[in-house]
């Protein structure tokens, strides 16, 4: 599976676990809401009968002219009996401080409690409260039902998602995959030719029967055929390219891409010049020319005829400063992306800078780009961090 069959899996995962998750979590609180008038509308009910009960006894006691003894229905809630006077005729409240006697039914974080009131003047005690203190226990236990029920069902839907995702994916990964191996087999079709066309034009240009513009012509031809196809198989075998890192001098790369280069930029009436320092840095050679190689080729590409390109390298800086269309600021949030380009009005496939990015990240090289349109663009490249340093050790 490549990076583009990952990615896409990620995200209809991310997709379809999140979209999951947001539409079970109003299923929960539906129900946990539900539940809460439920579990409230019975408290209510229980406390009541056993007020009710209490009542009872003693309208019963004083209609039998007894003196009132104050026995407890249950043990699971607490009880007050209140005089005429508001003094305590008994109570085991853990809150009595609390009561609210304008209200019949109190539901809180801490406690729930009901209040009947005795209407009987003849009789001295006029309410009787009964608190329950375990409502925080019972909401909290059926929280935590719910949400193992939830996260139990998250990890379920998780692991189909997963096999669904990857039932779905599957028809797409086996035609990636016929692709690639086209691809694959064409790229090594065309690497026979364009050598061979590569190795022909110095033959030809010691014929002096032919027009010289016309084999600079051809050569520059040639050399955009050779770039493409470097691009390409940089492309498909950028996950497997075993990457060799050695000591080079950046000069050397620089100097090579810009003699490659010159005849291209001489096609397009375009002048190029370049002033480089010597650099000495410890990477893999072949990531370092991509580097150059496809950030020439995209000021080329980009830059109308009788323009200027100029290629610095200095203080371990490589610039790359062109004459061309520039790009606005919402182009260059997205120009290193694969497959995006700055126009259409070019070819290409969109993916040189995404290549130089992708190298970049990989060593950890700072890039950063001025654009501006109609005016050009400049790309910096710092390799501070693949500097050469003679202490340093290097096996």
């Amino acid at each position: 599976m490549n990076k583009e069959e990952k990615r896409a899996l990620l995200n209809f995962l991310s997709i379809y676990v999140i979209s999951s998750t947001i539409f079970m979590s109003i299923i929960a609180y539906m129900y946990f809401d539900k539940e809460v008038k439920m579990i409230k509308m019975n408290y209510k009910m229980n406390l009541s009968q056993a007020a009710l009960e209490i009542k009872a006894d003693i309208l019963e006691t004083y209609l039998k002219h007894e003196k009132y003894t104050f026995k407890a229905k249950s043990d699971k809630h607490r009880y007050a009996i209140i005089k005429e006077n508001k003094d305590f005729f008994y109570s085991n409240l853990i809150y009595p401080d609390e009561i609210n006697m304008e209200q019949a039914d109190t539901f809180g974080s801490k406690k729930n409690q009901h209040i009947e009131k005795i209407d009987d003047k003849s009789i001295d005690l006029r309410y009787i409260v009964v608190e329950d203190t375990s409502w925080n226990d019972t909401v909290n236990k059926m929280k935590y039902v719910i949400f193992s029920a939830l996260l139990g069902v998250f990890l379920v839907m998780c692991f189909f998602g997963y096999i669904l995702s990857k039932i779905l994916l599957k028809p797409v990964h086996q035609k990636s995959e016929q692709l690639n191996r086209f691809v694959k087999d064409s790229s090594h079709e065309l690497n026979t030719p364009i050598t061979a066309l590569m190795m022909i034009i110095p033959s030809l240009k010691k014929k002096h029967d032919i027009d010289e513009k016309t084999i600079n012509q051809v050569s520059a031809s040639v050399k955009n055929i050779k770039q493409t196809y470097d691009k390409l198989l940089f492309n498909i075998n950028g996950d497997i390219i075993v990457r060799y890192d050695e000591l080079f001098d950046l000069k050397e790369v620089v100097d090579e891409n810009i003699l490659f280069f010159d005849e291209i930029a001489k096609s397009k009436s375009i002048h190029l010049s370049a002033s480089v320092c010597s650099t000495k840095i410890y990477m893999d050679r072949y990531s370092a020319n991509m580097i150059v190689n496809n950030l020439l080729s995209n000021a080329i590409k980009y830059t109308r005829k009788r323009k200027n390109i100029h290629v610095g390298l200095d203080n371990f800086v490589l610039s790359v400063q062109d004459e061309g269309i520039g790009m606005s600021k919402s182009v260059q949030e997205t120009i290193f992306i694969r497959y995006k380009r700055g126009t259409n009005e070019e070819g290409g496939f969109g993916i040189g800078l995404d290549i130089v990015s992708s190298v970049c990240k990989d060593y950890y090289i700072n890039i950063s780009l001025d654009s501006k349109e109609q005016e050009g663009s400049e790309f910096r490249l710092d390799f501070k961090n693949v500097e050469y340093k003679e202490d340093s050790d290097i096996k």
